[in-house]
């Protein structure tokens, strides 16, 4: 009884260090997500789109500010002399316009940041995929982020860095070769999606 309880033992410890090895053994590898984003034709395409559309938004503000500051400018000139009904009336289309001003300017910036996200998004998606793709095709188990937005390495071997083999794979070569420091998206930040199994 006691050999068949050895063996069995024995048996479960092989078993158990041969699954500690396998797993010691699974390649990981990492990439950084806004480097490749910005070596993309695509991070121009963003860059260009954005700053039409931010123009945009800026010359719809100045002609809503224009329209209001001339609009102050004969109220302040004729107050004096205007009706009370009227000069009320004048007052509260200021009021009106000033509110409308200030909300303009709020939801500016989210739209801003909508577009931005509406941009970017697609292309991260792309890279995941492609990143992925790489991976399973190069023979890891893991493909880990290192952007500092969401650092996870603290230290890892530079030829475990698939970023070129992934923005090979999307038909690109890297112009600016990753340093230390990972580069930041050509806008505020990429979105990260939701990861796929």
């Amino acid at each position: 009884m006691k050999k068949k309880l050895a063996f069995f033992a024995l048996l479960l410890l092989v078993m158990a260090h041969s699954s500690l090895r396998a797993q010691n053994e699974q390649k990981i590898g990492y990439t950084s997500i806004n480097y490749i984003l910005t070596q993309l034709p695509d991070a121009k395409r963003i860059e260009a789109e954005l700053k039409a559309y931010q123009t945009q938004l800026e010359n719809q503000m100045q002609a809503k500010v224009k329209d209001f500051q001339e609009k102050a400018a004969i109220y302040e000139k004729g107050a004096a002399t205007m009706a009370e009904p009227i000069r009320v009336d004048k007052e509260k289309e200021l009021q009106t316009l000033q509110s409308s001003l200030q909300e303009f300017q709020k939801n500016a910036q989210a739209d801003l940041q909508k577009k931005e996200a509406s941009l970017v998004q697609p292309v991260v998606k792309k890279i995941y995929d492609v990143a992925a793709e790489v991976g399973k095709e190069n023979g890891y188990a893991y493909i880990l982020n290192s952007d500092e937005s969401n650092p996870i390495l603290v230290l890892a071997p530079k030829e475990n860095d698939i970023s070129d083999l992934v923005l090979k794979k999307m038909g690109t070569t890297a112009a600016v070769k990753p340093t230390a420091t990972t580069p930041t998206t050509p806008t505020n930040k990429a979105a990260t999606p939701t990861k796929k199994n």
